[in-house]
């Protein structure tokens, strides 16, 4: 393959001599549009007929409105097509898109870090898939959309690869790592979809998407008469509560398909190129492929529900990564295993990072008395703010709200007490040869154990509260995840402890400079 070469000579070039996206692209593109469209197709449907529309106009407008934009989308994509050439390089891989302007991309091989395949069902039945290459940095990434599946599979393998043998893991003690699948996906691991905070907020959600189609059509009163109408003679007390139980039902279903959407068919495997593999999706497939030895830690993750149910979730610190936001699509997930039994997340994080230290069955070194004061008198506070506000409606505006605070106070007092005392028994650390384990969090708990290497260093935090009490926040950084992981109110003699035994360039500083005290 020929070398790069810069500036619009190299462009054009490339439009002549690089290799073309796959010319199934245009039909996949108009499929998806027009399944996309279809969708939508049945609220709208139902609105206009709502609105006494027609169902000959109403078929019209449904039926030439989706062929419309899928033919408006399939010419896009064929002049997409023709404007576009990428090349595969020994060092570099380059992309030029060519309409009235000139766009090239120009990414070395080096800084790939991840690379994703992902195929909707339109590309999965044209054998072509989109296929991303990450490098950390969203700017940088290189999306390929469409190329054959095939040729997708391949590129993964080899943009990916270094030289033999050199990305290996190999642990301390010169044991080969275990290669190939390390956990498969259970038909069990469903059960722990709905218990999620999210299921609430899908079930809300589901309301207020009728409502708003409702209102897009001037429908909304017809459907909170035809609401009101079933609940004439049912007590409002009951009426909450059973618009809760259905808004429940219908967000855990949300969750069971989301999950399902999402993760079926999961595979984690480790590659014999020293790479980890993630394979998942029912509808919509997706690979993400990375390094391992930009792999800095594992985070076990345990919210309250799961926790409740023995499950646990995995997920990944490793460089390159970037972190989820709003655009789901431009960024990597993060997620290394779904909610599964917590003995089965613990056994895949021992192979992972060939190292029992996640082992939740460790002991680590308890936080200071201070540390749970803190706790209990945040959460007292919480509760008589929380008392107080409603009484003073109460007293301003009716009285409902002031025995709505009297019959709340000992509800709240009692899940206040629980969440101060789980909270600071969730606090905890613990340092090992090769890693920082860090716990916090109650109702979302998190263990991350660290590695030694991924640990650039230690930021400090002490508000005057916390230098009375005799405590410090301590939040280590690192190129992977976020960049921060906080660990808050160890005592000031454990944070010298862990700082010279995880940093020992701390102790070589000034006493007056690095005094915590």
């Amino acid at each position: 393959m020929s070398p790069s070469v810069e500036g619009p000579l190299a462009a054009k070039e490339l439009l002549i001599a690089g290799e073309q996206l796959d010319r199934s692209t245009v039909s996949a593109s108009a499929l998806e549009a027009g399944a996309a469209v279809a969708a939508a197709a049945v609220p709208t449907g139902i609105g206009l007929r709502i609105g006494d529309i027609s169902w000959g106009w109403t078929l019209t407008w449904l039926i030439g409105g989706t062929v419309l934009l899928a033919a408006a989308v399939a010419v896009i994509e064929w002049i997409r097509l023709r404007c576009t050439r990428f090349r595969i390089g020994d060092e570099r891989v380059e992309y030029v898109v060519s309409l009235l302007a000139t766009k090239r991309t120009s990414l070395p091989r080096e800084r790939i870090r991840t690379v994703d395949i992902t195929a909707n069902p339109a590309q999965r039945w044209l054998r072509v898939a989109d296929i991303r290459l990450g490098t950390g940095d969203r700017q940088g990434d290189i999306t390929l959309k469409s190329i054959d599946a095939a040729r997708a599979e391949t590129l993964r393998r080899e943009l990916l690869r270094r030289v033999p043998g050199s990305d290996a893991a190999v642990p301390p003690d010169g044991s080969a790592p275990e290669v190939g699948v390390l956990v498969r996906f259970r038909l069990g691991w469903i059960r722990f979809a709905p218990i999620s905070f999210w299921t609430p907020v899908l079930g809300a959600g589901a309301f207020g998407v009728v409502l708003q189609v409702a209102n897009w059509f001037g429908a909304e009163n017809v459907v909170l008469r035809w609401i009101s109408d079933r609940f004439e003679d049912v007590p409002l007390l009951a009426e909450i509560g059973i618009l809760a139980v259905v808004a429940l039902l219908v967000g855990a279903v949300a969750s069971l398909a989301i999950f399902t959407e999402a993760w079926w068919q999961y595979t984690l495997e480790r590659e014999p190129d020293g790479s980890l593999r993630i394979r998942r999706g029912l509808l919509i497939r997706r690979s993400t492929t990375f390094e391992e030895r930009r792999l800095r830690g594992l985070v076990l993750v345990r919210p309250l529900g799961l926790r409740i149910a023995g499950a646990a979730r995995l997920d990944v610190l490793a460089t390159g990564l970037q972190q989820q936001d709003d655009d789901s699509k431009a960024s990597e997930p993060d997620t290394l295993m779904p909610a599964a039994p917590l003995a089965l997340a613990v056994r895949v994080a021992r192979a992972v990072l060939d190292d029992p230290v996640l082992d939740p069955d460790r002991p680590l070194i308890a936080h200071p008395a201070a540390a749970r004061r803190r706790r209990w008198v945040r959460a007292a506070l919480a509760v008589l703010a929380a008392t107080g506000g409603l009484l003073l409606l109460g007293a301003l505006l009716t009285e409902v709200l002031s025995w709505l605070a009297l019959a709340l106070l000992l509800p709240s007092a009692a899940f206040a007490a629980w969440s101060a005392a789980d909270n600071y028994a969730g606090l905890g650390h613990h340092a090992t040869e090769g890693y920082v384990l860090l716990r916090s969090g109650s109702v979302a708990r998190r263990t991350v154990a660290l590695s030694r290497a991924g640990l650039l260093g230690w930021n400090l935090r002490q508000s005057p509260l916390q230098r009375r009490a005799g405590l410090v926040t301590l939040i280590a950084t690192t190129a992977s995840g976020d960049g921060a992981l906080r660990l808050p109110d160890l005592g000031t003699r454990q944070a010298i402890e862990l700082l010279a035994d995880t940093a020992p360039e701390w102790s070589r500083l000034t006493p007056k400079s690095r005094s915590l005290e």
